[in-house]
């Protein structure tokens, strides 16, 4: 098996079980706290995954980070208020 094979794998379980532990926190906690929680544990685990890849910063990759970092937290805050809901 190919090292992509097997990080593909390792994401596409870490992200159905967050996604699976989120819905069920999302039933009894405020989504805002659950948001909160995962975007802490991503921010504090994602720069692991730095010492897997080669990787080169350019200036308008920081403004797509961004970008898509606000978009992700009012995604996920919407998704968690909607596992709330139903």
């Amino acid at each position: 098996m190919s090292a992509d094979l097997l990080f593909a794998i390792a994401a596409a379980l870490l992200l159905g079980a967050s996604d699976f532990f989120a819905a069920r926190s999302a039933r009894t906690t405020a989504s805002v706290t659950v948001t909160r929680t995962a975007v802490g544990t991503s921010v504090a685990l994602s720069p692991l995954l730095l010492l897997l890849v080669d990787f080169e910063v350019v200036g308008h990759d920081l403004v797509i980070a961004a970008l898509s970092w606000l978009f992700m937290i009012s995604g996920l805050m919407l998704l968690y208020e909607g596992y709330a809901v139903a």
